[in-house]
């Protein structure tokens, strides 16, 4: 009886192990199959109808290790103390859902950079504390805070050796796992100009909207989608401008204001 139930677990772990290595591998086998005849398929059509450094640039696009979900920008027009009576300040709100595509554990380096060609400037914020603009404020990843400092790695200088540049990695274990992220920035920006905000990777669902606490001062000209369906992205009831569609690396929208009473050049910029 003994040797009888010794014979029956190993029977059944063997059984077990040979059909869940049986299973792994026909699905291994399925997907490496249907990526191949998808392969050939896209090479065949793609060859056949554009150019083929255009289909090398849709290719690395389709390789995306993840995409943004849900991107949605709020951009505040607003006065900080002992600013300069020529600039304003432009605060940006960003909150996305970073999603893993692949069937592995990614890394993703959240970035932001400020492109800004003003020289840094001193003021005051709402507490009276010396701040410098521009600044990264603050990072959230899933609503827990990130300690932004040189010493943390988190703030770089760029090459201009300004504070200008945040990076940060956000790691994503297994297929569709999602992870909020939350940036908050300002920059001094003149009382007429444009600034214009660069996807770099994937997004999916981009929302903008636009709080504007100085309109004595400045007005919100236009707020334009470079993006071929460009004539979907316009102010809705509640004044934001929303896209459900695709947005690719290299899209971006821009914002365009001028000022009220006081002339001034147009300074363009440029964000990511």
């Amino acid at each position: 009886m003994l040797h009888l139930a010794i014979a029956f677990v190993v029977a059944i772990v063997i059984i077990v192990t040979v059909e869940l290595y049986s299973t792994s591998r026909t699905r291994r086998e399925i997907n490496e199959y249907r990526d191949s005849v998808a392969q050939e398929v896209w090479t065949a059509l793609s060859g056949r109808l554009v150019p083929t450094t255009v289909v090398d640039e849709i290719r690395g696009i389709l390789k995306a290790d993840v995409v943004k979900e849900d991107v949605r920008y709020v951009l505040t027009f607003m006065q900080y103390a002992g600013l300069p009576p020529e600039y304003v300040v432009l605060q940006r709100k960003v909150t996305y859902v970073l999603r893993n595509l692949t069937g592995r554990r990614v890394y993703h380096n959240v970035r932001s950079f400020i492109q800004n060609v003003s020289p840094d400037t001193q003021c005051h914020d709402k507490t009276g504390m010396k701040i410098i603009l521009p600044r990264h404020r603050e990072l959230k990843v899933n609503g827990v805070a990130v300690e932004l400092s040189e010493s943390h790695q988190t703030l770089m200088r760029n090459a201009q050796g300004q504070l200008r540049d945040l990076q940060y990695q956000v790691t994503l274990g297994r297929k569709d796992e999602r992870a909020e992220v939350f940036i908050l920035t300002e920059e001094q920006v003149p009382l007429g100009g444009q600034n214009s905000y660069v996807q770099t990777i994937p997004v999916t669902g981009l929302t903008v909207s636009i709080d504007n606490k100085i309109d004595d001062l400045i007005k919100v000209r236009d707020v334009d989608f470079a993006h071929p369906n460009w004539e979907d992205f316009v102010a809705e009831a509640d004044g934001a401008y929303r896209y459900s569609g695709a947005v690719l690396p290299g899209q971006s929208f821009s914002v365009f204001w001028e000022p009220i009473h006081h002339p001034a050049k147009v300074v363009p910029g440029m964000k990511s």
